[in-house]
């Protein structure tokens, strides 16, 4: 359950808009959500399970009490229809939660990744001082859940308690006025265990449902995050005549990335041949990155057409990104090594110096996204990167 539903988690948020924030989203929903849906999956299986055992208890409860029964089944319809409604509410709580919990752990994983450059600003403290906002908001929003959470335990056990009782009290009161059989001591006996038998049902009910509506409310959040601003490549891969002698062909192409603000790229015209070295010069915020991305398919709001050669393109983003591996697994990625080549790009990238000069060489790991390297070490690690896709 937690592999296939990580593993669908993973899969469409890869295809979501690249200008979403999905940093605290994407932890949270394969950890927190996923662990309640699993949850609630298991307490599926008790449902059905107790709604069998309690229905037979209550027809054979019927046959040694009669009519009394009827309170027992009351206090049994009184207990769901109540964890019905606290469970609606603690999906809402639970949701406030969760939503706090992101924002905690987006702030988490920023701080990582840009550690040494959070140290060298001096704003440490501030930080800190800003997680640990954090985590309060966090426990306050979980607060109210943890209260819906001790309301179900409490009526689950009153049930367990009260759905005897309520029986045999009833019971009593029609013996006085000759409605109801008489109980011996044998079914005295046997009647206990069938109101043990209905309690424990009713009681493991109450929480089960209470586990599946919140685990509801876990898949209603995945859904929510995993269908927003889900990405439709607006590219045609050879789209055109043209494009068959082109790598990029763009034919009045304009983009935007939000639908009500105006076009950042306009009524673009390019031509780009294989083999060809083509630099882009602008003013900051002038839409370079966004041409870029038109190119890689990352933009949503995207008319006119960008057609590609191919659709598996590198990009080497201003803003390198480096896996927990070593250096070399880095630079080759998944594909097979090669010394030869590998040994060529390292003296073509001018890294040959830097790994001498790390402890370990290219058998360092890039922990914390790079922490220990430089920026121009980190853009030329992932410039080697490109290299298996010529």
């Amino acid at each position: 359950m937690r592999a296939s539903l990580t593993d669908y988690v993973f899969q469409r948020l890869s295809h979501l808009d690249s200008a979403m924030e999905l940093a605290g989203s994407a932890t949270t929903l394969v950890s927190a959500d996923i662990e309640r849906i699993q949850f609630g999956v298991r307490e599926l299986h008790e449902i059905w399970a107790n709604v069998i055992s309690g229905a037979i208890a209550l027809f054979l409860i019927e046959r040694a009490i009669g009519v009394a029964m009827v309170a027992a089944l009351g206090v049994s319809f009184v207990s769901m229809a109540a964890v019905l409604l606290i469970a609606v509410s603690g999906s809402e709580a639970q949701k406030r939660w969760f939503e706090a919990t992101e924002v905690r752990v987006a702030q988490v994983v920023k701080i990582l990744a840009e550690f040494k450059s959070v140290k060298m600003m001096g704003y440490t403290k501030g930080l800190l001082d800003s997680l640990g906002a954090a985590r309060v908001f966090e426990v306050q929003r979980s607060q109210k859940f943890r209260a819906f959470l001790i309301m179900v335990a409490t009526l689950s056990q009153a049930a367990v308690a009260l759905v005897p009782a309520f029986g045999f009290v009833t019971f009593i009161l029609l013996r006085r006025h000759g409605d109801a059989k008489i109980l011996d001591s044998s079914r005295t006996f046997g009647t206990l265990t069938l109101f043990s038998i209905l309690s424990s049902s009713v009681g493991i009910l109450v929480e089960a449902v209470f586990e599946v509506v919140t685990a509801i409310g876990c898949i209603s959040r995945i859904q929510g995050v995993c269908t927003k601003h889900y990405r439709l490549d607006p590219r045609r891969i050879n789209g055109s005549a043209k494009s068959s002698q082109s790598m990029v062909v763009m034919n009045d192409a304009s983009a935007k990335y939000e639908r009500e603000t105006d076009d950042i790229i306009k009524k673009v015209n390019i031509d780009i041949k294989p083999g060809s070295i083509i630099q882009v010069k602008g003013p900051v915020a002038s839409g370079k990155s966004t041409l870029l991305k038109m190119i890689l398919g990352e933009v949503r709001y995207c008319t006119g057409e960008v057609s590609v050669g191919d659709k598996i393109i590198g990009y080497c983003d201003q803003n390198p990104w480096l896996d927990h591996v070593s250096i070399r697994d880095n630079i080759t990625g998944p594909a097979p090594f090669d010394p030869e080549r590998y040994a060529d790009t390292i003296r073509i990238c001018a890294l040959d110096i830097d790994l001498k000069n790390i402890p370990g060489g290219d058998s360092s790991l890039c922990f914390g996204n790079g922490t220990t390297l430089s920026g121009g070490q980190k853009a030329r690690i992932v410039g080697h990167h490109l290299d298996p896709l010529d």
